[in-house]
C-alpha cells in the first residue's frame, strides 16, 4: 500500500465510487496531501484496504473505522487525518449530499492545524538522515454541492475556453476541474458565483498562466 495507491482511492471517491461504504464515519476525515482537502475516512481506507484483496465486509460484521484505520497506518504511518467533534462539522464529508441536512455554516468549519503565525522549519532526523520540511498548514474545507453545482451549470464544456471536458470519468461524467476566481485563501466565498468549471488546461492557466484567465 503506497501514497499512489492513497491517491488512487481518493480520485474513485471524487468520481463517486465509494466501494463498500457508503455510510460515512461522520467525523474522520483524511487529508489528502496533493492539495490538502479534507475525504471521509471509510470510503477511502475502504478501497485502500480493498486494493489489498482484503474483503472490508468481514464474516459477521463490516470493518470499523478503528480497524481500517489500523490496517492502513500500517503501510502510510504519516497520514494526516482530521477528526470533527461538532454536529455541524459532521455534515461535511459525505453528508454533504444529503438533500435533507440542514446548510454547513462555512465561518465554523474553517480547520486550522497548530498556529499559522509560527514560521515553518527545517528539521534534521537524529539519525542523520534526510532533512525534511515541517510547516503548519491551514485547510479550507470546500462545499460539495457548489462543485457539483458548477460542473451542471457547464453541461459537459469549460466555462472559460468552452471546449468539451477531454473525457469521461469512470462514473461517465465530463472531467472539469472547479476553481475558485476568489481564492478562499484571500477569503473568497465557497459559493456559485465565485467559481468556474475548467478544462485542466485552463485550470494550470488560471494558476500558473502569467496572466491568468485574463486572456
Amino acid at each position: 500500500m503506497t501514497l499512489a495507491d492513497l491517491f488512487a482511492a481518493i480520485d474513485r471517491v471524487e468520481r463517486g465510487d465509494f466501494g463498500y461504504y457508503r455510510t460515512p464515519a461522520l467525523s474522520e476525515y483524511v487529508v489528502d496531501p496533493r492539495k490538502q482537502t479534507l475525504w471521509d475516512l471509510k470510503p477511502v481506507f475502504g478501497l485502500l484496504v480493498e486494493g489489498q484483496g482484503v474483503d472490508v465486509r468481514g464474516s459477521r460484521k463490516a470493518m470499523t473505522s478503528d480497524t481500517l484505520k489500523a490496517r492502513v497506518r500500517g503501510f502510510l504511518p504519516d497520514l494526516t487525518l482530521s477528526s470533527f467533534l461538532t454536529e455541524k462539522m459532521r455534515r461535511l464529508g459525505m453528508r454533504r449530499h444529503d438533500a435533507n441536512l440542514s446548510p454547513v455554516e462555512w465561518p465554523d468549519a474553517i480547520v486550522q492545524a497548530g498556529s499559522v503565525g509560527e514560521p515553518a522549519s527545517v528539521v534534521q532526523s537524529s539519525e542523520g538522515g534526510v532533512a525534511y520540511y515541517l510547516a503548519l498548514t491551514k485547510i479550507f474545507l470546500r462545499d460539495a454541492g457548489v462543485v457539483d453545482a458548477a460542473k451542471k451549470r457547464a453541461a459537459g464544456r469549460c466555462e472559460h475556453c468552452l471546449s468539451e471536458a477531454p473525457f469521461l470519468t469512470g462514473a461517465g461524467m465530463p472531467y472539469l476541474e472547479v476553481h475558485h476566481v476568489v481564492p478562499l485563501s484571500q477569503d473568497g466565498e465557497d459559493c456559485l458565483g465565485n467559481v468556474l468549471a475548467l478544462c485542466p488546461n485552463c485550470h494550470r492557466m488560471a494558476h500558473f498562466g502569467e496572466h491568468g484567465l485574463s486572456r
